[in-house]
Protein backbone atom coordinates (compact mmCIF):
# COMPACT_ATOMS: atom_id res chain seq x y z
CA UNK A 1 0.00 0.00 0.00
CA UNK A 2 1.12 3.35 -0.81
CA UNK A 3 2.47 5.41 2.09
CA UNK A 4 0.52 8.94 1.39
CA UNK A 5 -2.40 6.55 1.13
CA UNK A 6 -1.71 5.05 4.76
CA UNK A 7 -0.52 8.70 6.28
CA UNK A 8 -3.54 9.99 4.98
CA UNK A 9 -5.96 7.64 5.93
CA UNK A 10 -4.82 7.32 9.22
CA UNK A 11 -4.74 11.72 9.48
CA UNK A 12 -8.24 11.86 8.51
CA UNK A 13 -9.31 9.52 11.26
CA UNK A 14 -6.91 11.45 13.70
CA UNK A 15 -8.72 14.66 12.73
CA UNK A 16 -11.95 13.04 12.77
CA UNK A 17 -12.05 11.45 16.35
CA UNK A 18 -9.96 14.47 17.70
CA UNK A 19 -13.19 16.64 16.73
CA UNK A 20 -15.61 14.47 17.83
CA UNK A 21 -13.80 14.24 21.51
CA UNK A 22 -13.13 18.40 21.31
CA UNK A 23 -17.31 18.72 20.52
CA UNK A 24 -18.32 16.23 23.49
CA UNK A 25 -15.95 17.12 25.72
CA UNK A 26 -17.12 21.05 25.09
CA UNK A 27 -20.57 20.12 25.69
CA UNK A 28 -19.81 17.85 28.84
CA UNK A 29 -17.81 21.27 30.29
CA UNK A 30 -20.32 23.20 29.82
CA UNK A 31 -23.12 21.34 31.79
CA UNK A 32 -20.68 20.20 34.65
CA UNK A 33 -17.60 21.34 36.51
CA UNK A 34 -14.25 19.20 35.13
CA UNK A 35 -10.98 19.39 36.19
CA UNK A 36 -8.56 19.70 33.52
CA UNK A 37 -7.46 15.98 34.28
CA UNK A 38 -10.69 14.75 33.55
CA UNK A 39 -10.73 16.60 30.21
CA UNK A 40 -7.92 14.95 29.02
CA UNK A 41 -8.90 11.86 29.95
CA UNK A 42 -12.19 12.05 28.31
CA UNK A 43 -10.58 13.47 25.41
CA UNK A 44 -8.65 10.36 25.09
CA UNK A 45 -11.33 8.06 25.91
CA UNK A 46 -13.79 9.09 23.48
CA UNK A 47 -11.37 10.17 20.60
CA UNK A 48 -10.33 6.35 21.04
CA UNK A 49 -14.22 5.70 21.05
CA UNK A 50 -13.54 6.09 17.42
CA UNK A 51 -11.41 4.00 16.85
CA UNK A 52 -12.94 0.96 18.95
CA UNK A 53 -16.13 1.65 16.61
CA UNK A 54 -14.25 1.20 13.49
CA UNK A 55 -12.63 -1.68 14.77
CA UNK A 56 -16.08 -3.43 16.01
CA UNK A 57 -17.45 -2.87 12.43
CA UNK A 58 -15.03 -4.95 10.89
CA UNK A 59 -15.72 -7.51 13.09
CA UNK A 60 -19.62 -7.57 13.90
CA UNK A 61 -21.78 -9.73 11.71
CA UNK A 62 -23.35 -7.00 8.61
CA UNK A 63 -26.91 -7.86 9.09
CA UNK A 64 -29.92 -6.08 10.11
CA UNK A 65 -31.63 -6.64 13.05
CA UNK A 66 -35.31 -5.14 13.89
CA UNK A 67 -35.63 -3.70 16.95
CA UNK A 68 -37.99 -1.41 18.72
CA UNK A 69 -36.81 2.40 19.45
CA UNK A 70 -35.63 1.27 22.77
CA UNK A 71 -33.56 -1.77 21.46
CA UNK A 72 -31.42 0.62 19.57
CA UNK A 73 -30.70 3.23 22.29
CA UNK A 74 -29.74 -0.13 24.09
CA UNK A 75 -27.50 -1.70 21.03
CA UNK A 76 -26.06 1.63 20.38
CA UNK A 77 -25.21 2.61 24.01
CA UNK A 78 -23.76 -1.14 24.66
CA UNK A 79 -21.29 -0.89 21.09
CA UNK A 80 -20.38 2.63 21.99
CA UNK A 81 -19.38 1.70 25.89
CA UNK A 82 -17.55 -1.67 24.24
CA UNK A 83 -15.62 0.89 21.78
CA UNK A 84 -14.53 3.14 24.46
CA UNK A 85 -12.91 -0.15 26.42
CA UNK A 86 -12.08 -1.25 23.02
CA UNK A 87 -10.31 1.64 21.52
CA UNK A 88 -7.97 2.87 24.14
CA UNK A 89 -5.81 -0.88 22.75
CA UNK A 90 -6.55 -0.44 19.34
CA UNK A 91 -6.03 3.28 18.82
CA UNK A 92 -2.01 3.21 20.16
CA UNK A 93 -2.35 -0.28 17.83
CA UNK A 94 -3.13 1.53 15.25
CA UNK A 95 -0.73 4.40 15.91
CA UNK A 96 2.53 1.97 16.09
CA UNK A 97 1.53 0.16 13.12
CA UNK A 98 1.05 2.93 11.01
CA UNK A 99 4.82 4.21 12.39
CA UNK A 100 5.83 1.17 11.63
CA UNK A 101 4.65 1.03 8.31
CA UNK A 102 5.88 4.34 7.13
CA UNK A 103 9.27 3.23 8.13
CA UNK A 104 9.43 0.64 5.79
Amino acid sequence: MDKKIILNTYLKDLGISLLISIIIVGALSQQQEITIYMKFGLYYVIMCAYWGWKYLNLVQPKMFIVMSIFGWMLYFGIKFSISMLAGVFIFPYQTIKTILLLKK
